[in-house]
């Protein structure tokens, strides 16, 4: 990781989007990024004073729209399990114990928490005890972690609105 950047780092807009190349085949409008949004692409935008960006971090998950629609969502996704499956690894063929499901809670909750201390999370739970490894998982010699997730949004978009007050009484 280089100075905060991970695989669920959004990689879009002024940033974390900004690309090298000197030019587009074309300046798009308003209507074609819209257009762009609306079939789950990513084009690269000029911004002044900043350059070329990528203007999006969509997927081709476009409908419904879920976590799995934006590029982030999916890197941490992976990365979770990935760094999960590493740790489960070292429990295989050991005995299903309430000791042993305790310590698998506490790796897997200091998994999660790093990956909220590094924003790809915002919340988790994850769940090892009796409740999921009922008597009929552990005879058929298994285990279940559930791991239950939020994982944190960008804002791809910003409204400020901006009002005007006339009467004076409205500033105390």
């Amino acid at each position: 990781n280089t100075s905060g950047v991970y695989p669920w780092t959004i990689s879009a807009g002024i940033n974390n989007g900004i690309v090298n190349v000197s030019g587009s085949e074309m300046d798009f409008t308003d209507n074609d990024l819209d257009n762009f949004a609306d079939m789950g692409a990513n084009p690269i935008t000029f911004i002044r004073n900043v350059g070329y960006i990528i203007n999006d971090e969509n997927t081709a998950q476009v409908f419904p729209v879920s976590s799995l629609s934006y590029l982030h969502s999916r890197e941490l996704l992976i990365e979770l399990e990935n760094q999960l499956y590493d740790m489960l690894l070292r429990y295989q063929w050991k005995f299903n114990t309430p000791t042993i499901r305790s310590e698998i809670k506490y790796r897997a909750d200091r998994i999660c928490q790093k990956l909220v201390e590094t924003n790809g999370l915002y919340a988790y739970k994850n769940i090892i005890d009796s409740t999921n490894n009922t008597n009929y998982i552990i005879d058929l010699q298994g285990s279940v972690l559930d791991t239950y997730i939020e994982i944190t949004k960008g804002m791809g978009w910003i409204v400020n609105n901006i009002c005007s007050i006339l009467q004076k009484e409205h500033f105390i």
